[in-house]
């Protein structure tokens, strides 16, 4: 477990990954790294990935599952409406979510 002092003292990052959809559809991870993590292409590539995969089922249209065309083209729309967040975890975090929260959300 990552204590209060370790979080302010390191370079701690709450990244989260938004679905567009109006109900809380997000994914959570905390991680260390020097700069921004959101920053790092293949990172969040395979974030957004996730996060379509985990929550494509509440809005997925009516597509015909032989039309790949019309497939690929929703996905890569859905890939593109994620919305990255990275927030350095500091104080104000901490406060907002808590170290145990944020220790659940340790990647």
């Amino acid at each position: 477990m990552i204590s209060k002092e370790e979080f302010l003292n390191g370079n701690w990052w709450l990244v989260i990954a938004r679905y567009p959809v109006a109900c809380d559809a997000s994914i959570n991870e905390v991680i260390e790294s020097e700069e921004d993590p959101t920053l790092e292409l293949s990172y969040a590539n395979e974030l957004r990935d996730e996060c379509v995969n985990s929550f494509s089922y509440l809005d997925s249209p009516d597509i015909d599952e032989d039309d790949e065309d019309q497939f690929e083209d929703w996905y890569e729309q859905q890939l593109e409406d994620i919305e990255l967040e990275a927030i350095k975890i500091d104080e104000k975090v901490i406060d907002e979510y808590g170290i145990e929260w944020l220790n659940d959300y340790l990647a």
